[in-house]
């Protein structure tokens, strides 16, 4: 609880700030597209801007972008692990054999396939519909700080029906080890007990939505919309922009796992126990956690998935502005040249 106030107090300071001070765009340059005639040459981009690309190319930024902080995928399996109060190392095999040390490395990237196959598209899903829903209700593509956290959300809702599929099937495979080929149909064939068969057959892979939904919208929340505020915020203190992305992902990751650790935690439980015979449902694992284990088992993982996160923001929303401005300025300089002197204006 201690670690939820402080971050609670933390986004309230930098909210005051981003919500009271409105940042300025340069004016002095059109923004659509170079102007051969302005006195500095140099491209303008307009940040509003950014989000007027194409449902298709915000698609593609998204998943280059969560191609790029797939590196930092055993850090997702350490967390597992002991969510799961598994160990994470396995020096030995069910047999007592030694397993090879590049058999061991090779289990923290378990079930990364199914992960880049689902999680890059399910990534860029959501920056499109994040996009789509700034453009749609912003003025001028202007939008206030509420209204961004508002619109990631909405953009992590929707991808929660994507990958909570996969995140089932990953956590499968990282305790089975099989293959995605035989852990597919093993996963849809798993019997519930008698009184939940209804749970049967695809809804198996949907086992912990409604806490992946919550997890989901403060994640999109954090590195779609709070990762720009608190940079804005650091821009009082700092003008080198490395320093203030850099700060500004501390900040975000520690911040949005912080307050989303404990939904991840219960839906790591209720994906490693598709078969139901812990726990039925999202409450039902909350009450017997707490009662069992206590408040402080629901960060459990906290320090791995912790600084996932830090590294993660800052490597995607990198990553996702340079993609969107090498883009947007090379739409810029095909565009035809617009706003010329009258004297020289085409007939």
């Amino acid at each position: 609880m201690k670690k939820i106030n402080l971050v609670i107090a933390m986004m309230v300071m930098i909210g005051n700030n981003s919500f009271c001070t409105k940042p300025e765009i340069k004016q002095n340059t059109p923004l659509t597209p170079l102007n051969p005639h302005a006195e500095n040459n140099s491209l303008v981009i307009n940040p509003a801007t950014l989000n007027m690309l194409s449902p298709g190319l915000n698609i593609l930024i998204g998943a280059l972008t969560s191609l790029a902080e797939k590196p930092l995928y055993p850090l997702g399996f350490m967390q597992n692990k002991i969510m799961q109060d598994k160990p994470i190392f396995k020096p030995t095999d069910k047999f007592g054999n030694k397993i090879p040390i590049l058999k061991q490395i090779a289990r923290f990237y378990r079930g990364l396939p199914a992960s880049m196959f689902t999680y890059c598209p399910s990534t860029g899903i959501e920056i499109a519909i994040n996009a789509a829903i700034t453009n749609q209700f912003s003025a001028n593509g202007k939008l206030s700080t509420e209204q961004k956290l508002g619109a990631g959300a909405m953009a992590g809702v929707f991808s929660a029906f994507i990958d909570t599929p996969v995140e089932t099937v990953v956590l499968r495979q990282q305790g089975t080890g099989k293959s995605l080929a035989k852990t597919l149909p093993e996963i849809y064939t798993i019997q519930p007990q008698e009184s939940q068969k209804k749970f049967q057959g695809i809804r198996n892979f949907y086992r912990g939505l409604i806490p992946n939904i919550g997890r989901n919208a403060l994640g999109a929340c954090g590195y779609l919309a709070f990762f720009e505020a608190c940079k804005d915020y650091f821009k009082e203190f700092t003008s080198n922009e490395n320093f203030q992305s850099t700060l500004a992902a501390i900040v975000t990751g520690f911040s949005t796992a912080t307050l989303s650790h404990p939904l991840t935690f219960i839906k790591t439980r209720l994906q490693s126990d598709v078969e139901r015979t812990k726990y039925s449902c999202a409450w039902d694992a909350t009450d017997k956690i707490f009662k069992k284990e206590g408040e402080r088992a629901f960060f459990k993982g906290y320090w791995p998935r912790t600084i996932r996160y830090c590294l993660g923001a800052w490597i995607m929303n990198t990553t996702q502005n340079k993609l969107k401005l090498l883009l947007q300025e090379n739409k810029k300089s095909n565009a035809p040249l617009q706003n010329y002197p009258p004297h020289i204006k085409p007939d």
